[in-house]
Formats: structure tokens, sequence, C-alpha cells
């Protein structure tokens, strides 16, 4: 099966050249087909508590530094934010499943680390391990293991776990979209209290219209007519007719202000 997978997946990198092997994305098969989206993630992660500790016994050799610095300086960054944000380090856990009918699993899925070290880790401690060896924590009693359920026959199956092929456009796609999709969401507190104003402004009163289509240059058509009209009767007495316009606009500012904390 290894074999016919390695001719496979050449043929596919000779054929096709949008396509590589991902750093951080791995191809799972042989699942068994009871196994869901959240036991794949729970194997992905016990496998790098897993490989970690053997390492640490010395029962197995740990990631080198070449193959750390693999991930570059791209992957630096998204480990550094990882860690600020306090997430996982297992991105997605997919299995297949069937289009038509109950969407039954076809006994194959992908899982997607935040970095290549992490899924160097993944792979090394998955592939070729037997289903019965892989555990879950059982909730109600704390400290316990509980096999996954699974059949006498599908607990002596094997994962074969390899790479992923990935095709470079649709990765850059969704890279481009990750980033889309950050650009428009606040990101600090200020960003998300200044947008929180925003949305509380625009539902006060007269001032709603200032927001909406063409509001601002009705009101903008409207101060000019006031304006106008205000120095028509001034006339007589320009110098009245400034101080009274500069202690309107004071009165006008201290009101908005006012309002905007009244409104907060």
């Amino acid at each position: 099966m290894r074999e016919e997978s390695y001719k496979q997946r050449k043929g596919f990198l000779e054929k096709n050249t949008t396509l590589h092997l991902s750093l951080v994305r791995l191809s799972v098969r042989n699942i068994p087909r009871n196994i869901d989206e959240k036991d794949l993630k729970m194997m992905a992660r016990k496998a790098l508590v897993e490989f970690a500790k053997e390492a640490k016994e010395g029962k197995r050799e740990g990631i080198s530094k070449e193959e750390a610095r693999r991930g570059g300086q791209e992957e630096k960054e998204e480990e550094a934010q990882r860690r600020a944000k306090g997430k996982g380090v297992v991105k997605q856990a997919k299995i297949v499943r069937e289009k038509s009918g109950a969407g039954r699993s076809m006994g194959y899925g992908f899982i997607e680390y935040i970095g290549h070290r992490w899924a160097l880790m993944g792979l090394r401690w998955l592939n070729g391990r037997e289903v019965a060896h892989l555990t879950v924590e059982e909730k109600e009693k704390k400290g316990g293991d509980e096999v996954l359920e699974v059949s006498k026959e599908d607990k002596k199956r094997r994962l074969i776990v390899e790479f992923a092929l990935e095709n470079v456009q649709v990765v850059q796609r969704r890279k481009d979209k990750e980033k889309a999709a950050k650009g428009r969401l606040p990101r600090t507190k200020e960003e998300r209290e200044a947008l929180d104003n925003d949305k509380k402004f625009k539902g006060k009163g007269d001032r709603k219209r200032k927001w909406s289509k063409g509001g601002e240059e009705e009101q903008e058509k409207g101060e000019k007519g006031k304006d106008a009209e205000e120095k028509q009767k001034g006339k007589g007495n320009p110098e009245k007719w400034d101080k009274e316009k500069r202690a309107a606009q004071i009165i006008a500012r201290k009101r908005q202000k006012r309002r905007m904390r009244g409104g907060a």
C-alpha cells in the first residue's frame, strides 16, 4: 500500500506542477469509519504529548535544529501569535466523507498543524500506530483513560500517515482570505471600542441622518444655508455676528461632547 501511494503521489507531482508536499498538513489513511473529527483531533494532540514524552525518556530522537528551522520566519511569527492568543497547535482535523447518503466516513482524513515541527512530531508518532493504542481522556473520571470504541478488527488497524499534497493556488487563496478576514476585524481593544462608539452614534436620534446615504451632504448644505442667513442678518455689525457665531459653535461642541458621554 505504501509503495502504491508513493508511485501515485510521484505521478501527481510530475503531471501537475501546482502541487507540492505540505510541511504542515498530514494525510491520514486507514482510519476506522466510526472515528469522527473530534477523535482525530484528539489523536493529533495526543501524538505530540507522547512524542515529547518518549523523546524526553530517550526512547526516540527529538526534532533536530535543522528540522525546527524549516518553517522559516513566517512560522516563527505564527507560533508567537498562537502563544499570545493561547491557541492550540492543531489547526484542523478533517474526515473525508461520502457526499451522498448520511455522509459516512471514507476512512481517511487530514490533520493540519500550526507549524512544521509539530507536523513532524505528529507524523512520526502516528504513522504505523495501531488504533488500539490510541486513547482518549475520560472526562468523568479524572486521570483515567478509555480506549476508543472500535471493533476488534479495527483495533488491529495501523494508521498510514504522510505529508499531504496541496495545490499552491488553493493554499494562496486560503491565505488571502484569512488575511482579508483579519483586516476587516478590529484587532486591538481601542479599535473595538471605537467601532462600538460608531454603532451607538449611528443610532442616536437625529444624528442618524448624518450617517445615512446622502445625509452628510444634506447636513453640509443645511449648515451653509444657515451661515449665509446669519451673515445676512449680521451685515450691520460684523464683529457682533462673529462673536455670536463663535459662541454658538462652542456651545454646540459642548453639547455634542455631553451627548457622546451619555451614549458611551
